[in-house]
């Protein structure tokens, strides 16, 4: 089969909206997101524009930095020297002691409390325990004051900030600048004080997910602990009676062989969730910039619209598109004021649409706004609204 070769005038942006528009105006839609979800990965699946990917790509990465952080700070706990010469580790022959398990809760509980407030652009001040205890387990210098922990956090560092402010800057992020010349212009933008509240919300809702998820590693791993305390002392009861249990200064039993690796096993469990706030919280910042550099250019009667990729479900068809396929206009003012979805339902499917018949509990569902409708959403948009676009009808 030969390869067909297009020619075109359009950059990114034009082309995108072009091809859905006409993938919809041809009634060719079913097949290619059946051919396409037939062939789609798995997720995690990564923002498609660059600099967007490149913001997502550093917020997993923190996650690996402190989950391999956690294990080695267990590991720690778990290991006594036996010879401390040689400073030789090996593993205890005795069960956790609640002190050690608290301990160990409290830090996986801190370095997730932590990537939480590095992620705050406005000032913020840990308390004089918890900068005691970053200190103590050495996520800052020991000379940083409470005062000036924003301060020590480079800009840069601000991922949901920066991926708001790449929403102001879109047409840069769309049209595939890289990602150092969008974080420079990102990063010399002056911030009105909507801007600011708005950032600041976005990372208050992003910190309260990273931190609910801290808390609930830290509760799976006292769980795994009070188990593999139970196996401990049953082991030990056992060979007590086999009179093969060692005296405190004879030979060490390995029983705690493998609880890193199962520590581990227990992250990785945690890494779709992390994907999740990762793409979904820095897409959304990214969608709330856009929409609100489009209320300070154009002000609140500002037609807008968004553009659901050719695989999008029923729901976001559904709100941002019309029945022949075209986008729906909404005043920008309007899908703002509709904020985010968080604790709204979804409308009811039938047969791969909506089904507004079916919605009769009167449960307040999902609204077009300006961020994402759900979570590993990609609708692009909003866009300012010309006239001119190909499925507009000409006057």
């Amino acid at each position: 089969m030969s390869e067909l070769i297009i020619e075109h005038n359009l950059d990114d942006e034009e082309l995108q909206k072009a091809i859905v528009s006409l993938v919809k105006e041809t009634g060719l839609s079913d097949e290619i997101e059946k051919s396409l979800k037939a062939e789609k990965t798995c997720q995690p699946r990564e923002p498609r524009h660059p600099a967007m990917r490149e913001l997502y790509r550093q917020f997993k990465s923190l996650y690996g930095e402190s989950t391999q952080w956690a294990i080695n700070y267990i590991d720690g706990i778990l290991s006594i020297k036996a010879n401390r010469s040689l400073e030789k580790a090996v593993k205890l022959d005795r069960p956790l002691t609640s002190d050690e398990i608290g301990r160990i809760q409290q830090a996986i509980r801190d370095r997730f409390g932590f990537i939480s407030a590095q992620m705050q652009s406005i000032d913020f001040q840990p308390s004089p325990e918890v900068l005691k205890r970053w200190k103590e387990l050495g996520f800052l210098d020991k000379n940083v004051t409470a005062k000036a922990f924003a301060v020590a956090i480079p800009a840069k560092k601000k991922l949901v900030q920066n991926a708001f402010l790449f929403g102001r800057l879109y047409q840069a992020v769309e049209k595939g600048k890289s990602f150092d010349d969008v974080l420079k212009l990102a990063l010399d933008m002056p911030l009105t004080k909507p801007d600011t509240y708005a950032i600041a919300v976005a990372e208050q809702q992003t910190g309260n997910y990273i931190s609910a998820l801290g808390d609930g590693l830290s509760k799976e791993f006292g769980q795994m602990a009070v188990t593999r305390n139970r196996e401990v002392i049953r082991k030990m009861a056992i060979e007590y009676h086999g009179h093969e249990l060692t005296r405190e200064d004879g030979k060490l039993v390995d029983t705690w062989q493998g609880f890193s690796q199962q520590l581990a096993n227990k992250f990785q469990d945690h890494e779709r969730d992390w994907d999740r706030i990762a793409f979904s919280e820095l897409r959304d910042a990214q969608g709330q910039g856009q929409a609100m550099g489009l209320l300070e250019d154009f002000g609140p009667e500002q037609l807008v619209y968004k553009m659901p990729l050719a695989t999008a479900c029923a729901q976001c068809i559904y709100l941002y598109t019309n029945p022949d396929g075209k986008p729906k206009l909404f005043k920008i003012g309007e899908m703002l004021r509709y904020g985010n979805n968080i604790g709204r339902k979804p409308y009811p499917v039938r047969g791969g649409v909506v089904d507004l018949d079916r919605r009769l509990d009167g449960a307040d569902t999902l609204k077009p706004v300006a961020g994402q409708v759900h979570p590993w959403c990609e609708c692009s948009g909003p866009y300012a609204y010309t006239g001119y676009e190909h499925w507009a009808e000409q006057e």
